[in-house]
């Protein structure tokens, strides 16, 4: 019996246990009712599968006999449905396997190079310097800068941005109060007075428009994004030390590669697009 069923199968007498559920996957897939519904696919099937239950267990996996109380097409879905689910439960057993083996040879990939390690948190540190770097620049006293402004526009957004050149192409989002100073101007420019961090020169809050007080000209806006994207770009740290993954350099490969670059990409293009003209200014 057991040279019949590796015949089945496909296989000489001196098979492994690893190459007849090899053969059997291999046979199995190629009959499955599923993606062939022919009449002999399905005996097929039946047959690759008793050899197969016979040389792992020992035993032939005789068919069920259908019983008093249920039809036969009751019986032959109710049959069919083992079948599936023992071939569900090889493929993701499988599918499982290829995983943590495709995760061991990155592992390995990594402990064999360590200035791979050295290069990886040497990345991280620097994004996570931007992000601090970012915020410091918000805590500490801002300084006063006189610029500047060419009208102003209302974006589909909803907000009002202040241009700050005269073809509009570098502009910064304002208080609809500052908005309505600036509006109010008939001369081709308005002088304004505003808070600005140190570092990056972000507005903060707008002090006077032609020499009048704006007494809620916070730029909410600006400072908004400048404390959710630096935040963003520590996250990565605190979870890797609240979860301590099995591989917490893969971790950091996934975010060195996907993560950070779109963050701090977004970041750096609202920060130095929108604040070119008053960067170039205060150099």
């Amino acid at each position: 019996m057991r040279r019949q069923s590796l015949k089945i199968l496909g296989l000489s007498d001196k098979a492994t246990p690893e190459e007849i559920k090899k053969a059997y996957r291999k046979k199995a897939f190629l009959y499955h009712p599923d993606l062939n519904p022919s009449l002999q696919a399905k005996e097929e099937f039946i047959k690759i599968d008793r050899a197969y239950q016979f040389l792992i267990n020992g035993t032939e996996s005789f068919p069920e006999q259908i019983s008093s109380t249920e039809n036969a097409k009751d019986f032959e879905r109710r049959k069919n449905s083992a079948v599936y689910a023992k071939i569900a439960y090889e493929f993701k057993k499988n599918q499982a396997k290829a995983y943590r083996i495709n995760i061991h040879k990155r592992f390995l990939f990594f402990k064999k190079n360590p200035l791979l390690d050295v290069v990886m948190t040497g990345l991280v540190l620097l994004f996570v310097g931007y992000g601090l770097f970012v915020m410091i620049d918000q805590i500490i006293e801002p300084k006063e800068e006189t610029i500047k402004s060419y009208g102003i526009d209302f974006s589909f957004d909803g907000f009002y941005y202040m241009n700050l050149s005269n073809d509009g192409s570098v502009a910064v989002n304002v208080p609809w109060e500052v908005a309505a100073r600036i509006k109010s101007h008939d001369g081709d420019f308005s002088i304004v007075d505003m808070e600005v961090s140190p570092i990056f020169k972000i507005p903060k809050r707008i002090l006077l428009v032609n020499l009048q007080d704006v007494y809620s000209g916070w730029v909410l806006n600006n400072i908004f994004y400048n404390w959710i994207v630096p935040i963003l770009l520590i996250v990565p740290i605190f979870w890797l030390l609240y979860k301590k993954p099995a591989y917490p350099m893969l971790v950091l490969a996934n975010c060195i590669l996907f993560i950070y670059p779109i963050i701090l990409g977004f970041h750096m293009y609202m920060t130095l697009s929108f604040r070119a003209r008053i960067i170039l200014e205060t150099l």
